[in-house]
Order: C-alpha cells, then structure tokens, then sequence
C-alpha cells in the first residue's frame, strides 16, 4: 500500500485565503486529479462542502469534528 501527501500550501504558511486556495494554477488541479485517481482519499470538511460538486462521485473520507 502507497501512501500519498497533496498539500497545497504558499511560501507564508497559508494555505487559503476566504475558503479559497490563495492561487490557480490549472497544471496543479489536473496534478491532483491524477495523483488521486480512483484511490480513496482524505479530505477536510470546509474544502468538501466548497467543492462538493467534485468530491462527490469520488472516494472522499472527510474530516470532521461534527456529527454527520
């Protein structure tokens, strides 16, 4: 088994501005989506509600301190 760490995080230490990445970069997404491909993956609840339409045919394992 292969474990895999994305995080997308600026030289400041930010790591999203207004639950937003601080920046677009097109080539860095279509990273992601290969990295990622049918393997399951954990992702935090606020960038799972932002991007729901995406994460929600995949295998997303979201983290939370609420009760879902």
């Amino acid at each position: 088994m292969f474990l895999i760490s994305i995080v997308a995080m600026g030289k400041n230490r930010v790591i999203g501005v207004q639950d937003q990445l601080p920046w677009k970069i097109p080539s860095e997404h279509q990273h992601y989506i290969k990295t990622v491909g049918d393997s399951p993956y954990l992702i935090g609840r606020k960038n799972f509600e932002i991007n729901k339409e995406f994460h929600q045919n995949r295998n997303a394992i979201v983290l939370t301190r609420k009760k879902m």
